[in-house]
């Protein structure tokens, strides 16, 4: 659903309509490790990262870098977990 938001008010709705956004299931055979990752500098929090790998993984092998587009907004990476 595409929403402008123009304002403070526009933003809260549509925070609060994303927060009741189903979590998408994970699919059978993928594991989930939430890791953090140090950024340089003393006053910068850690970067939050989502593994999903599945159990039969031969290494070495590909991976695929997904970003949540949510610019530390709205939403919630694990939205699309059925996706990742």
């Amino acid at each position: 659903m595409p929403v402008s938001l123009f304002g403070p008010r526009s933003l809260s709705a549509a925070r609060r309509l994303v927060s009741f956004a189903p979590k998408s299931p994970l699919a059978d055979g993928v594991t989930l490790r939430n890791e953090h990752i140090a950024v340089a500098g003393d006053d910068r929090p850690d970067v939050r990262v989502l593994i999903y790998e599945p159990s039969s993984r031969t290494r070495p092998s590909g991976a695929l870098l997904w970003f949540h587009g949510g610019g530390l907004v709205m939403g919630t990476p694990e939205q699309v977990e059925g996706l990742c």
